[in-house]
C-alpha cells in the first residue's frame, strides 16, 4: 500500500495540451504557445487560466496594431474641432492596463515573479520563475 502511494506521489503529471482558441487571431498564436509553455512548465498555468492567457495574447496583438497606427499616422489626427490625440493612444493605454492586470494574475513580469518567489519561500519551497526570453545554455 505504501509503495503504491509513493509511486503516485512521485509520478510526473502529464503536460497540459496548449491549444489556442479557434477564434484566436493567427498573429497571437505564437505568443500564446510561447507564454503558455513557459507558464505551464513553471507550474503556473491551469486549464482554467487558458481564457485569461488567450485574452492577454489578443490584447498584445491589438496593442501592436494600435502602436503601428500611431507610428504611421502620428500622435494627433485632424478632427472637426482641429487636431486631437489619436484614438489609438487611448486604446493603447487601456490595453496596457488590461495586460498589466492579466500579467499579475498569470505570473508574468518581474513583480509577479518576485511575488511568486516570495510566496514560495514562505511556503518552504523554491520555484524558478525565469523569463521565457532568457537565454538557455
Amino acid at each position: 500500500m505504501k509503495s503504491a502511494l509513493k509511486l503516485q506521489a512521485t509520478a510526473k503529471p502529464k503536460k497540459m495540451a496548449l491549444t489556442p482558441p479557434s477564434d484566436m487571431p493567427k498573429s497571437a498564436v505564437p505568443l500564446f504557445k510561447k507564454m503558455g509553455e513557459h507558464l505551464r512548465d513553471l507550474g503556473l498555468l491551469e486549464k482554467t487560466d487558458i481564457p485569461m492567457l488567450a485574452s492577454y495574447c489578443r490584447y498584445q496583438v491589438l496593442l501592436d496594431a494600435a502602436q503601428s497606427m500611431v507610428e504611421a499616422e502620428g500622435i494627433t489626427v485632424m478632427a472637426v474641432q482641429g487636431p486631437k490625440t489619436h484614438p489609438a493612444i487611448a486604446a493603447s493605454t487601456q490595453l496596457s492596463g488590461s495586460m498589466a492586470k492579466l500579467s499579475a494574475q498569470l505570473g508574468i513580469g518581474a513583480s509577479a515573479r518576485k511575488r511568486i518567489a516570495t510566496e514560495a519561500a514562505k511556503a518552504g519551497r523554491e520555484d524558478s520563475a525565469a523569463s521565457p526570453w532568457e537565454a538557455k545554455g
